[in-house]
């Protein structure tokens, strides 16, 4: 039998496993996404009845890119006073959402003028909980809004208005089970950062 080949010094195994992407690059990648579905969406509403609410849930993929693109920008990490002001698209995004939804079951949508005041409160919890906890304090509050604004687009597309046409019946059923499934993963995530804000120091 002939003598094995040696291994060359210093020579890593062969893998086809994926490299590990960073956050930043995730991000990235993930706000292109967003503004290109966004704008494809826009594209799609421009030849659609305007009650057809594609252009809402364009306007909010687009207010989503613009969010985390944001964030790329300043830092992921990032503890100063343009934070929540960063993070808020993210807020709006989620009630454009919510108008669309409101489309989509043909509920109208009610409170408009309270609900503005939502990321107004959101910038300032935000902007105390970062000078409280740090970036810890911005995600735990991130994660907490978004997760029960979803939670509560699922439970209002879950009671549409009667007469809901059977064309929308599958939309709906979809915009509930994705919502939910958002609300669930993202109230989850901050579970962890929301333990590290109440573990006592040391």
């Amino acid at each position: 039998m002939g003598a094995a080949v040696p291994r060359p010094t210093g020579a890593r195994p062969f893998s086809c496993a994926t490299p590990a992407l960073n956050p930043a690059t995730l991000i990235a990648v993930l706000a292109t996404q967003l503004l290109f579905c966004g704008g494809l969406l826009a594209l799609i509403a421009r030849g659609l009845p305007p009650r057809s609410g594609i252009g809402r849930w364009a306007a909010a993929l687009l207010l989503y890119g613009c969010g985390y693109a944001g964030r790329l920008a300043i830092g992921l990490e990032t503890t100063n006073l343009a934070v929540p002001l960063v993070d808020a698209p993210l807020i709006v995004a989620t009630l454009v959402c919510a108008w669309a939804a409101r489309a989509f079951s043909r509920v109208p949508l009610r409170f408009g003028r309270r609900l503005a005041l939502i990321p107004l409160l959101f910038v300032a919890v935000q902007a105390a909980a970062i000078q409280r906890h740090g970036a810890v304090g911005r995600h735990v509050v991130l994660d907490v809004v978004l997760g029960l604004m979803f939670a509560a687009i699922a439970l209002q597309a879950m009671n549409p208005r009667e007469g809901l046409p059977p064309a929308l019946r599958m939309p709906v059923r979809t915009i509930v089970g994705l919502m939910g499934l958002l609300a669930a993963l993202t109230l989850l995530r901050a579970v962890p950062a929301l333990a590290g804000v109440r573990a006592p120091d040391g």
